[in-house]
């Protein structure tokens, strides 16, 4: 047909052009339950007719294309992920397996909007016939006895087997923390969202000093109590030029981050 002819090429003597083929198999599925994970091959002519400056024909080549054909399919371990109390504040790793049931590669990868959902590798490459974990963080920020929330898992080479993830929760606060948060917020890294503290890999007899910040959200001066709960740690407060040094540069990464 003519959307498959490609237009004229003229070759100098000694002259060469390159030449790109895109080839994308197009299938009708009425029903996922009828999607063939099983791969087929194909083959297509690609034909090439050489004319000389008057336009007659010269030579004819043929060259012929193959190719693997197969549908992209996933499922998920789950489609509910119930993850009872959690609490106010503190961070709950979760995970869930996504399968590959095809004899392709598949590529995946979670779409959500939330605050309270997090997620540091929204996107994954699954080999064929494989599953990969996909883990999540979830940080409750509000008092919320029946929180849910919807989550999609998107299959980016047949995006009509995408599949939905719901998650559920009984988000309580146990600690009082939203209570605290009313008077002081305990700033990590420069980040609010934060509420854990990463030493990462300690050697033994060896201090490792990690920093953190208080911030006192009232008009009123604010006196706290600090104490660690374990023995082998201990908590040192700096100097008032020490904290607003904090500030200054916690806000310079803030604005660097919302600039890139």
């Amino acid at each position: 047909s003519e959307e498959n002819r490609c237009k004229s090429l003229v070759l100098l003597p000694g002259g060469s052009r390159s030449l790109d083929i895109c080839y994308m198999p197009d299938d009708d599925i009425s029903a996922e339950a009828s999607i063939d994970t099983t791969s087929r091959k194909v083959s297509f002519p690609v034909s090439i007719h050489v004319n000389d400056m008057r336009g007659s024909l010269v030579e004819r080549k043929t060259i012929t294309c193959r190719a693997k054909l197969c549908h992209s399919k996933i499922e998920l371990s789950t489609a509910v992920l119930k993850l009872g109390d959690l609490t106010i504040g503190e961070v709950k790793p979760v995970s869930f397996m996504v399968k590959n049931l095809s004899d392709v590669e598949a590529q995946v990868a979670i779409d959500f909007q939330s605050k309270v959902i997090m997620c540091d590798k929204p996107r994954v490459t699954i080999p064929a016939k494989e599953s990969r974990s996909m883990h999540l963080r979830i940080r409750p920020t509000t008092v919320e006895p029946d929180f849910q929330k919807q989550i999609t898992v998107v299959n980016l080479h047949n995006r009509a087997n995408s599949k939905q993830l719901t998650i559920r929760s009984n988000n309580i606060d146990f600690q009082g923390s939203a209570l605290h948060s009313l008077f002081y917020s305990v700033l990590l890294g420069g980040s609010s969202r934060s509420s854990a503290i990463d030493f990462g890999d300690v050697v033994l007899n060896s201090a490792s000093l990690r920093s953190f910040a208080i911030k006192n959200n009232t008009n009123q001066p604010l006196r706290l109590t600090l104490s660690c709960a374990k023995t082998d740690m201990r908590l040192y407060v700096e100097p008032p030029e020490a904290v607003a040094a904090y500030n200054y540069h916690s806000q310079l990464r803030s604005a660097a981050a919302a600039a890139a």
